[in-house]
């Protein structure tokens, strides 16, 4: 037996950006581990990272394309491309902007200014879904993470800032191991199981496999990767040889893949 923190909750059109995808942002099909951790820690208030695993595993009906504004910075300012511009005054260092018309009206020059370009962009989003996430935190953590959950320091979001999550449920659970129950678990969920596990299941189900940021550390006040997982997204209503952890939801084995 395990013991853990089962979270129900719901998304209406969430994006979980692939880091590769500039142009259309295309969407992880699940949250990715570092996206749930750091959910966990914003709840919780937490300024510090607090080990812990997670679990996930989802269902949404279809996905969308939908435009968005999109901002291009970082060249210097060119009225015949540049809708905008951004600077610092030279006095006080004070960050100013504008239009390009104003860049003109306040007689400004083009060293040091930066050029702003507006235009469309095309995001990736699913729609209507279901999460089933397991937290694993260290035990000294645990009663702090559960109280978190229930009730967070600010409203949760999942993926980008506004995708508000709908908490439905926050439940502490034991979960049983392999040896407590007899019966092989079907996915009810899409499943995100790290390699190892994956590959200790007979007939390896298709699957589409990533490589997922998990831990984020702040060095030089730069954000660095410290720790992947490996993970494959198995469909759901694939029959398991294998799961390390067990739990029932709505009468419905489920199986439970921490990393």
């Amino acid at each position: 037996m395990r013991r853990a923190i089962r979270i129900r909750a719901y998304q209406n059109l969430p994006n979980f950006r692939k880091p590769a995808a500039i142009a259309i942002q295309d969407s992880y099909k699940l949250p990715p581990y570092s996206t749930v951790i750091g959910m966990v820690h914003t709840a919780c208030g937490y300024t510090k990272y607090h080990s812990m695993d997670v679990s996930i595993a989802g269902r949404y009906h279809t996905s969308i394309s939908d435009m968005y504004t999109r901002y291009y910075f970082g060249i210097s300012f060119d009225a015949t491309r540049h809708q905008y511009f951004t600077a610092r005054k030279e006095n006080d260092n004070e960050l100013i902007g504008g239009s390009a018309d104003d860049f003109y009206r306040l007689g400004l020059t083009k060293e040091g200014k930066d050029g702003i370009t507006r235009g469309l962009g095309y995001v990736e989003l699913l729609v209507d879904l279901e999460l089933l996430l397991y937290i694993f935190p260290e035990e000294e953590d645990f009663e702090e993470v559960l109280e978190g959950l229930k009730n967070p320091k600010i409203f949760p979001s999942l993926g980008r800032h506004e995708d508000l999550l709908r908490i439905d449920e926050v439940k502490e659970v034991e979960l049983s191991s392999e040896e407590d129950i007899e019966t092989n678990p079907i996915l009810c969920y899409d499943t995100l199981i790290p390699q190892d596990y994956y590959e200790a299941l007979e007939g390896n189900s298709s699957s589409t496999e990533y490589v997922l940021n998990k831990v984020f550390e702040v060095k030089d006040g730069y954000r660095r990767i410290s720790e992947r997982v490996r993970a494959r997204c198995v469909k759901s209503d694939t029959e398991l040889s294998y799961a390390p952890l067990m739990d029932i939801v709505d009468g419905e084995l489920i199986g439970v893949f921490p990393a």
